[in-house]
């Protein structure tokens, strides 16, 4: 697939009854993901701890199926951390342990397939979360928070939080949500500001996520009850069902929980149940939700994409893997620049520009109608 590079399309249509109304803009984007998991295939199945491997995994996946696109063996380790992929979409990093070395972050290079490892010490261990909007990830353990990024590290936060449950970045990457457990203690999250490391919020929720610029965290209360609360204000502002396990949500604003062997969607804004249903082989490690594409990948004894729209398995793919396995999805084009028409008689020329970057653009859609938001001409 193309690398998006700084060069002008043009496409030469027909002008029909002196109108023409075009959306070039609209992009079917493939969702491109990543997948490190234990790969057991070529092992015997009495001794598989002697022959497993890690295998790091690129797929592309669209409405026709899926297709490996990279596959590469990475240091393996044990208590995976996560898969993050930095926004320019040319590197991924976990945290991961070792007898040898304790935790360390590994970082990977998609482009040479090369692995390097930055130690970060203890036997202890922590969550880690990397940020969507700018190439940096956040180590949370009993220490306080660090961050990690090109030109090193830095401390974050002095916030201790000795037994994590979940950490979460808003999509814009503004906030940080940090959610830690302690016995005989009632959930907490703090929301911190991560330009400055401040503590905005201490919300009584956990297992749950920010919403797209973070003034809302939706989680589950100690009763078990799904609730969404706003952080500047500490308030809850609407109050779903019990019962309901770990909490999906993305910039697009949908809302997901599941448990071992279920998912349900609930409404954006009252958080009522919308739909619930089984996974197949269930859900043995945390699904990633991509609600641009309207899919979310799970893993239970295979590889499966299901479907939101009709909520039905659209890939499935038996694996042989261990319980260790992560999701990070590759970052999406950007969307074309400005459109430009000349009207030569009864043809125009449209152009527009790509923004350069490191997602892949594989197909435009020109749209041609009638009126505004029509396709009646062509597609």
């Amino acid at each position: 697939m193309p690398r998006i590079r700084p060069h002008t399309w043009a496409i030469t249509g027909v002008v029909l009854l002196g109108l023409l109304f075009v959306t070039p803009s609209r992009l079917l984007a493939q969702s491109v993901v990543h997948v490190l998991f234990d790969d057991r295939s070529g092992c015997d199945p009495w001794s598989p701890q002697t022959c497993t491997v890690a295998r790091l995994l690129s797929a592309t996946v669209d409405g026709g199926g899926a297709r490996i696109t990279a596959s590469s063996v990475v240091p393996r380790v044990a208590n995976l951390r996560r898969l993050y992929a930095t926004p320019d979409g040319t590197t991924l990093a976990w945290l991961g342990y070792t007898d040898a070395t304790g935790y360390a972050l590994y970082v990977h290079d998609l482009a040479r397939q090369q692995t390097r490892m930055l130690p970060v010490g203890g036997t202890t261990p922590g969550e880690f979360v990397g940020n969507p909007a700018m190439p940096e990830a956040y180590l949370v353990g009993p220490t306080g928070i660090t961050a990690y990024g090109a030109a090193g590290s830095r401390r974050f936060a002095d916030r201790v939080c000795s037994n994590p449950r979940e950490v979460s970045v808003s999509p814009d990457g503004r906030r940080l949500a940090v959610s830690c457990g302690a016995i005989n203690r009632p959930p907490e999250t703090a929301v911190l500001d991560i330009m400055i490391g401040q503590e905005l919020a201490l919300v009584p929720l956990s297992f749950g996520q920010l919403n797209a610029d973070g003034s809302e965290y939706v989680g589950t209360s100690i009763t078990g009850e799904l609730q969404r609360w706003d952080t500047a204000t500490g308030r809850a502002v609407a109050t779903g069902p019990t019962g309901v396990g770990q909490v999906l949500l993305d910039v697009t604003g949908l809302v997901f929980t599941h448990g071992s062997n279920f998912l349900r969607q609930h409404d954006p804004q009252t958080l009522a149940t919308v739909w619930s249903g089984v996974i197949p082989h269930g859900v043995s490690s945390p699904p990633l939700l991509d609600g641009r594409n309207g899919i979310i990948y799970t893993f239970g004894g295979g590889f499966a994409v299901f479907d939101i729209g009709t909520r039905r398995v659209r890939v499935q793919a038996p694996a042989n893997a261990g319980s260790q396995v992560a999701f990070a999805l590759a970052p999406l084009p950007s969307a074309p620049g400005p459109l430009a028409a000349t009207v030569q008689g009864a043809n125009v020329s449209l152009l527009w520009s790509p923004v350069a970057a490191a997602a892949t653009t594989t197909r435009y859609v020109l749209e041609v109608g009638s009126a505004p938001g029509l396709n009646d001409i062509f597609s």
